[in-house]
């Protein structure tokens, strides 16, 4: 740590050591707690026992809660007492201010199943302040804790299920009035961190982390940033700052000071949330640069639904926060500044809730959700319009090409395709006699008005020929605007949804608020909507009061797969992609992105590896769907930091994924996010044992146990254990292969689904005068 104060003493006394069945550790500051009503360092460390994971730190000086930097590298104990330096690291500290009355000092971490656990515990006394001294300020709120708390509140009390209210307001209020040690450079190192300020808005375990940092005497030769005891991120550093000039001209760096990345965040952390940012210095030091808490805002709560809108509800929320923060001594922004931030979070909560009457009609509606529709007329042509987001090795894209495929071949339909992007699937739907156009989309995105909006959907329409089409089938939930398209024509239309997403957070970045309204717009007056799964329907069914709503599964094409198996033989695919016989080959099959969870995969190799060497030893790791670009670099990255690079390839997005199945002894898919993923059906139909997470539509593909086994996302830890568990009960000849096979076949074949999406689509179409 930079300044002479922040730094932990080299030589500094040693107290006893506390050791206890599940962790060992030690309070080496203060000696004395006879303490002045001054700041005060706490200094010591801990470590775990049994692989065990503590994520957090936490003191209380008598009934004043502080938060500690748990993690800080301890490399003397951390050798001593496990044989090595390095992650999980041992240190911690507190800055303590000490008021008079307080009686008693003691610590807490945070166990792996989220609960406080008491390690230490002291009596002290605080001799009175010197006459003049300043007391200690009380703890503030932050203005931004309003809205979130809010909003967290909100969506518990949507569910009965979850914590009740009460406990949630009192879990924020002991929070927003723990005292953090947020730290800022001490010279000679200057800066400024920008980014996460005050809430982080994270995604698929992941944030950005953004700023500024100089050394006025060496330059940084690495920046690293950590919010877990496992987990270190490098964040790129030397981007250009022109700002950073002005503060220190003439500086070595001139002005490539600048540090923006992404570091990870498990979505179970605890709030206040703390990040350090570490710099390593030419010469091999490590200095803390930064330390700061803020409040975590995932992905998945942006998900969650409010309960239906009450005025009541939210006022008893709001006073109940109030109350709680009042409670435990916090002080409160001014009250213009609290009761405009209220305003606006209870005019969020005003436009998301769905209100008493479009429930009523909602839940009357879900009847018609597995309604099945009238077959397939035996004679009827119909001219469809297929709508996609692009031509990309994708799943969406594949799906559409193969119902195309059945429209032309069972029914005679004649195909226009639009695509917003060319790309390798483009030829495949020619080869179908369909005729396709790329349309310029960006228009349409780009809008900031519905008069913006409909005028470029009718540059699109001129170009078609709406002789030809009877109805508009849009593919993904990007393709929207197909209903509009459709109803500027007076033509029908189906929207098939493959996002497990929000409309407000999938279209946070895509569209602005006005538009974002159209999409709405879409789902409640398209002829259909089609929803391949349960969970994918939920983030939507506050939006299906019209009772167009549809749940069909998604299908596999069971005859390609079993043609492609008689045709190659294990062992010669293997040969071809130089594997030997005795090698386990573990298999992620999807597109290389963030929300496909492959960086987690990485983590949890590191751990397969190290800790289970009976599987470790022999196995080859593949991730099939490479898409050049930052987010594959930082795997690479992470990959050579592990000393994986000999064990794990990345093969770019392929037409032929089926070697990879063929191949492997195990099947993995570590998404964040799925509707009906293409992937384990393949995977079911290749009889490969299957480890994947347990996110939206995949336990409706697979039940834990019984076809795959199953866990929570964003846990590489958890997802090792668990490929060591699958791996352990094939060998013991516990496999669930067959009968993940047997479901696939029975339920989700291409010759007993799709004639289902078809029959929807025909009965959307009403006949043409």
């Amino acid at each position: 740590m930079a300044g002479q104060d922040a730094r932990q003493p080299k030589d500094g006394p040693s107290l006893a050591v506390i050791e206890t069945d599940r962790h060992s550790s030690s309070v080496e500051l203060p000696t004395d707690w006879n303490l002045r009503a001054e700041k005060t360092w706490v200094l010591g460390w801990f470590l775990a026992k049994n692989g065990a994971v503590y994520t957090d730190i936490r003191g209380w000086l008598g009934d004043e809660p502080y938060l500690g930097l748990f993690g800080m590298p301890r490399p003397e104990i951390e050798t001593a007492r496990r044989g090595h330096p390095g992650l999980p690291h041992a240190g911690f500290l507190f800055l303590l201010e000490p008021r008079p009355g307080a009686h008693e000092f003691r610590i807490e971490v945070l166990d792996p199943d989220g609960r406080w656990e008491e390690i230490f515990r002291t009596p002290v006394t605080v001799a009175p302040a010197a006459p003049g001294a300043p007391k200690p300020p009380p703890p503030r709120l932050e203005r931004f804790w309003i809205p979130e708390s809010l909003y967290k509140i909100l969506k518990v009390s949507a569910d009965p299920r979850r914590i009740p209210a009460q406990p949630a307001i009192d879990a924020l209020a002991l929070a927003a009035s723990a005292r953090p040690l947020d730290t800022l450079p001490n010279p000679p190192f200057f800066g400024a961190l920008e980014e996460p300020d005050g809430v982080a808005h994270t995604q698929y375990n992941k944030m950005v982390l953004r700023g500024w940092l100089i050394h006025l005497e060496q330059p940084i030769k690495r920046i690293y940033a950590t919010t877990h005891p496992l987990e270190e991120n490098t964040i790129p550093y030397g981007q250009f700052r022109p700002d950073a000039i002005g503060f220190h001209p003439g500086h070595f760096t001139q002005g490539h000071c600048q540090f923006r990345g992404q570091v990870d965040i498990r979505a179970d952390a605890h709030n206040p949330i703390g990040v350090k940012i570490f710099a390593e210095l030419e010469n091999g030091e490590r200095h803390l640069a930064f330390a700061r808490r803020f409040l975590q805002s995932t992905c998945a709560e942006k998900e969650e639904h409010y309960p239906a809108f009450s005025a009541r509800l939210f006022w008893r929320t709001l006073t109940g926060l109030r109350a709680g923060w009042r409670d435990r001594g916090v002080v409160l922004p001014g009250a213009r500044e609290f009761w405009l931030m209220a305003w606006r979070a209870f005019r969020g909560y005003q436009r998301e809730a769905p209100g008493a009457g479009p429930l009523r009609r909602i839940e009357a509606a879900r009847a018609t959700l597995r309604q099945a529709p009238p077959p397939v007329p035996a004679g009827r042509r119909l001219g469809v319009l297929l709508v996609t987001h692009n031509f990309n090795f994708e799943g969406a894209p594949f799906f559409l090409l193969e119902y195309a495929g059945w429209l032309q071949r069972e029914t005679g339909a004649r195909l226009t395709v639009l695509s917003g992007q060319d790309g390798p699937l483009r030829g495949a739907f020619a080869e179908l006699g369909a005729r396709v156009q790329l349309v310029e989309e960006k228009e349409i995105f780009d809008a900031e008005s519905a008069a913006e909006y409909r005028r470029a959907l009718r540059k699109i329409q001129a170009t078609l020929d709406w002789n030809e089409i009877d109805v508009v089938y849009a593919n993904t939930a990007v393709c929207f605007w197909g209903v509009h398209l459709a109803q500027l024509a007076g033509r029908p239309s189906v929207l098939q949804i493959h996002e497990s997403a929000s409309i407000k957070r999938f279209f946070d970045h895509l569209l602005v608020w006005q538009i974002h309204l159209q999409v709405y717009d879409a789902f409640r007056t398209a002829t259909r909507v089609v929803f391949l799964a349960e969970a994918t329907h939920a983030y939507y069914a506050d939006l299906g009061e019209n009772g167009n709503f549809r749940i069909i599964p998604g299908w596999i094409d069971l005859a390609g797969i079993d043609r492609f198996q008689a045709e190659n033989t294990r062992a010669a695919l293997r040969a071809r992609h130089g594997i030997r016989d005795d090698e386990l080959v573990i298999a992620n099959i999807g597109t290389v992105c963030e929300r496909k969870g492959q960086h987690i995969f990485v983590r949890a190799l590191e751990h397969f590896t190290g800790s289970f060497p009976e599987h470790g030893r022999r196995a080859r790791f593949i991730l099939v769907g490479g898409r050049p670009g930052a987010f594959q670099d930082k795997l690479v990255e992470q990959v050579e930091r592990f000393g994986l690079t000999d064990r794990v390839t990345i093969v770019n997005e392929t037409r032929q994924p089926y070697d990879y199945y063929a191949l492997a002894d195990l099947f993995v898919c570590t998404s964040f996010e799925e509707s009906f993923p293409r992937v384990i059906l393949e995977a079911m139909a290749f009889g490969r044992p299957i480890v994947s997470t347990d996110v939206h539509g995949i336990p409706e593909i697979v039940r834990h146990g019984q076809e795959a086994w199953l866990t929570k996302p964003g846990d590489p830890l958890a997802f090792s254990r668990m490929m060591k568990h699958c791996l352990d009960e094939e060998a013991a000849g516990r496999s669930l292969c067959a009968a993940a096979a047997a479901r696939v076949r029975g339920q989700f074949a291409a010759g007993i689904v799709q004639p289902r999406h078809a029959a929807e689509l025909f009965a959307a179409a009403a006949p043409r005068s």
